[in-house]
């Protein structure tokens, strides 16, 4: 979401390798889009958009002659598929809701780029983001929800007070830390 802890490794980054590498950011102020196009596309997950679009989209535009919104339902079907196997294996369960939020997608940003023109026209940016958000906010349960839903058996099957496995150089390590630190051993994990 563009934070400083984002910015700070973008220039840490910069500065180690001299100029010669730069790191991308994950996200652009997704909270600014003004449609769910924009939110996609040049807002929200830069990463795995930019993996969608040059092995899924881009391919099928130029060699597959598929319009945009065939490429596109093909890309979001994709990123679907990829989220319902992150959802199978989190929680066993959610693989059509989870396709079913990034498909939804789809006739959406179709009908924002059939009526874009207008839409910039006559509505005030505050209505085009209430409208953005409205949509996805009401189509994120779709998603979110498996979260949500799923997350009380989640913690039976995977108790967080469980420690790390106790390793000898990193049990010797930590209590070195602790002591220069002055922190208590119950806090140790290892």
């Amino acid at each position: 979401m563009g934070t400083w802890i984002m910015d700070i490794q973008c220039v840490a980054v910069s500065l180690l390798s001299a100029g010669r590498l730069e790191m991308l950011p994950m996200h652009n102020y997704p909270l600014l889009a003004l449609s769910i196009g924009e939110l996609w596309s040049i807002r929200y997950n830069l990463l795995i958009h930019t993996l969608l679009k040059e092995t899924i989209y881009i391919p099928l535009r130029r060699y597959g002659n598929y319009s945009v919104v065939s490429a596109s339902l093909a890309a979001f079907a994709m990123s679907g598929v990829l989220h319902s196997w992150v959802a199978y294996v989190t929680f066993g369960q959610g693989i059509v809701r989870a396709c079913a939020f990034f498909v939804i997608q789809v006739p959406w940003i179709a009908m924002e780029q059939s009526y874009a023109k207008e839409v910039k026209m006559f509505l005030p940016k505050m209505v085009r983001w209430v409208l953005t958000f409205g949509f996805f906010f009401a189509t994120l349960p779709l998603y979110a929800g498996l979260f949500v839903d799923g997350y009380p058996q989640w913690l039976e099957n995977n108790d967080p007070s469980l420690s790390l496995p106790k390793v000898p150089i990193l049990g010797e390590v930590s209590q070195f830390l602790m002591t220069a630190f002055g922190i208590d051993s119950q806090y140790s994990r290892f």
